[in-house]
């Protein structure tokens, strides 16, 4: 039987829906599959699961993105022109005057027997002076001094200095201490001991000033600590020349009055002298015995001459005796020149000492006065400060980099803070 050619026509039409309809099926089962994909890889929040649908809330996202735009705006590229501006036409230069130099001591050069001679003691005192300078720099007593030899306000609050780097007028201790902190550098090396001070001002010659007004300052302050010292010293030395001046005039009063008590200037001479004319009267004796031996030989006794003769031996062996007694003391109750002598001996002692104590108690009062009157402490300035030529800050490089690192910052931070909101409400 043959087939109906208006069938076979008729076949194909119904066919060709049915195909696109498994393919359209497998379309949609793909992409829900995709979308079921995304949405397991979503964090939860609303607007990721909208983006996934196609659904997103375009107003919302639209607000962030603006947020995001003028967070670049204010937290970069404004403070970024700014600062920029800043040190390109507004900021103030500055200059920079540098010296170096080492304290020493005049101890080591003195001609003198009684300064320190060890090494190891005079090292340690001019480390610590050093450290006492250095700390007397950062300090507000020292900005006070300097205030009032150079006039702060006058070089660091002039008008042609912009805002952001003048002294305001007006200004307590503290606050221009802490505002000098930024304009001197002072630091010592633990090597060498080499202290390096660096000042900063608005105009060379300025810099120069301020940093040779702080050498002096500084030399004066070191030798008001060693003056106060060696005042001490100088006090107590002539409290001791005093002492031993008193000591001194009360012993040799003591021996003028044993002097007018006896009426022996000196009991040595004294004492001699007695020795002498007892040597004289023993030599008349012997001549009178002689003579009398003599005479004996051609009369009797009782003859007028050999009378006379025992008569003037007798008054010489009186006078013999007598100055025996007062220089032995051996048969008179009386003070004799032996018990003088001890006297006198034992007064004399005492002088001894006591101009002994009076020589060394001078000597150390003049070394005091010396030691006092004379710098002891030298800043030895081996670079010396030079006007500058140049000027030190500021440098453009190294602080446009800090600005641009400062916004990139501020704005990074407030890009994480938006985000964190944008999340917070998702």
């Amino acid at each position: 039987m043959a087939e109906n050619p208006d069938q076979d026509s008729l076949a194909v039409p119904i066919a060709e829906p049915a195909a696109l309809g498994a393919k359209r099926n497998q379309e949609i089962s793909e992409r829900l599959r995709n979308t079921s994909r995304l949405l397991a890889m979503q964090n939860g929040s609303r607007r990721s699961f909208y983006r996934a649908l196609g659904l997103q809330p375009r107003r919302r996202d639209t607000v962030f993105k603006v947020l995001f735009v003028v967070a670049f705006l204010l937290c970069f590229l404004a403070p970024l022109g700014v600062g920029v501006g800043y040190f390109l036409t507004y900021v103030s230069t500055q200059y920079e005057a540098e010296a170096r130099f080492v304290l020493r001591s005049a101890l080591p050069v003195l001609p003198d027997e009684g300064t320190p001679t060890d090494a190891n003691l005079s090292s340690m005192k001019i480390v610590q002076d050093t450290l006492v300078l250095v700390d007397f720099l950062d300090s507000a007593a020292f900005v006070e001094r300097l205030d009032q030899e150079v006039k702060l306000d006058d070089l660091y609050g002039r008008p042609d200095i912009d805002a952001l780097s003048r002294l305001s007028p007006g200004q307590s201790l503290e606050e221009k201490a802490e505002y000098f902190e930024d304009f001197i550098d002072a630091e010592v090396s633990s090597v060498s001991g080499i202290v390096t001070i660096k000042v900063r001002a608005f105009a060379p010659q300025d810099a120069y000033d301020v940093l040779e007004t702080t050498f002096r300052l500084a030399e004066e302050r070191v030798n008001l600590l060693n003056r106060e010292v060696w005042a001490s010293v100088l006090a107590a030395a002539e409290l001791k020349f005093d002492s031993a001046f008193d000591e001194l005039r009360n012993v040799r009063a003591r021996y003028g009055s044993l002097q007018n008590e006896t009426g022996v200037f000196d009991v040595e001479l004294e004492a001699e002298a007695l020795s002498d004319v007892l040597t004289e009267l023993r030599i008349e004796l012997i001549d009178l015995q002689n003579r009398r031996n003599t005479l004996l030989q051609e009369v009797q006794e009782t003859h007028i001459n050999v009378i006379r003769f025992d008569q003037a031996i007798a008054v010489r062996k009186d006078q013999i005796e007598r100055l025996e007694d007062e220089i032995a003391g051996a048969r008179s109750n009386q003070t004799t020149l032996a018990n003088n002598q001890q006297r006198f001996e034992e007064l004399k002692v005492e002088v001894d000492i006591a101009k002994e104590r009076f020589q060394d108690a001078a000597i150390e009062l003049e070394q005091a006065k010396l030691m006092s009157s004379i710098q002891m402490l030298y800043l030895d300035r081996f670079v010396e400060p030079t006007v500058p030529q140049d000027s030190a800050y500021p440098i453009l490089t190294w602080e446009l980099a800090k600005v641009a690192l400062f916004c990139f910052a501020l704005w990074a931070v407030t890009v994480l803070l938006l985000n964190a909101v944008q999340r917070r409400i998702d």
